[in-house]
């Protein structure tokens, strides 16, 4: 019955509800995932912060990773879902299954897409900032350089099973939590809220982007955000662009396991950042905005 009442507040009142129970329930599990961790890794707690650095036990620093998707993601957003509608599925935009040309469509857009991806990240990469930031801008890039260094040594595995775990941790549960938060809650009340959905759009995608926490990485990230936004306004169903993040992150796990293994070069992994590939960029634009368009016309018939 108390739902009824939480269904009838305003976006924005809703919106500071939804930040309160991230914080709640994030710190909540985090505690509890903890403490189920110290025995289970022989975890001491006055070398609680060396287990995190670049440096750290990969199975915790796994556990952890996992840990957060549920704590931060998932738990948060199937809590509002329930709290602010009758109907779960549908507040979250899941009750409607996209059709299988929609779903292979997107799959194609984000695989395209990946040259045009590359050269955003090469071009964010080397922008420097003011000389006053310079402070600043040397913390921020040693903090990217340890996270780099950390996220090669948790993809640099030999072996399949290990494969499919960083599959299910980096593509599956990014995938899914990221977007029931940004796309299935805040991108519906933020556009609510402005009574604008591209405004709604653009700011999820800016917090989308900005709460990674990787400036050299801002700009493609919200660049995928604003694909990954259209993506649910067209459709009307959050299962596209949860394939569309999966693809993304998983097609990276992929490239760098077979890259490791020596069987694909270490090139493939910026193809089209540098001048001598800068033309397939290009070719990337023209091939995903004739894709999306497909896509955009194909669910407005269907709607």
């Amino acid at each position: 019955m108390f739902r009824k009442y939480f269904i009838e507040f305003s976006p924005l009142l809703k919106l500071l509800i939804v930040i309160m129970i991230i914080f709640v329930v994030f710190i909540t599990m985090l505690i509890l995932g903890l403490v189920i961790a110290i025995p289970i890794f022989g975890i001491k707690l006055s070398n609680m912060s060396e287990l995190f650095n670049s440096d750290g036990n990969l199975n915790f620093i796994r556990y952890m990773q996992v840990l957060q998707g549920f704590a931060l993601f998932i738990v948060p957003s199937i809590l509002v879902g329930l709290l602010f509608s009758f109907n779960f599925f549908d507040y979250l935009q899941l009750s409607k299954k996209p059709k299988l040309s929609s779903l292979i469509n997107v799959v194609i857009i984000v695989i395209v897409s990946l040259p045009l991806i590359n050269l955003l990240a090469e071009f964010n990469a080397n922008i420097n900032l003011p000389s006053i930031f310079e402070g600043i801008e040397n913390k921020m890039k040693a903090a990217e350089e340890s996270a780099k260094v950390l996220t090669e040594r948790l993809l640099m595995v030999d072996n399949y099973p290990t494969l499919f775990f960083n599959i299910f941790m980096i593509a599956i549960i990014p995938a899914i939590g990221e977007e029931l938060l940004f796309r299935g809650v805040l991108q519906k009340l933020l556009s609510q809220t402005f009574k604008n959905h591209h405004i709604g759009i653009i700011i999820t995608a800016f917090l989308f982007s900005a709460l990674h926490f990787q400036f050299y990485g801002f700009i493609p990230r919200m660049f995928l955000g604003i694909l990954f936004g259209y993506l649910l306004v067209w459709s009307k169903s959050l299962y596209l662009p949860i394939i569309a993040h999966f693809t993304n992150n998983a097609f990276a796990v992929v490239t760098y396991f077979y890259i490791n293994k020596g069987n694909i070069p270490q090139e493939a992994e910026s193809f089209g950042s540098n001048k001598e590939t800068t033309i397939f960029a290009l070719i990337s634009l023209i091939l995903m905005s004739v894709l999306l368009f497909v896509l955009y016309k194909t669910e407005k018939i269907r709607k």
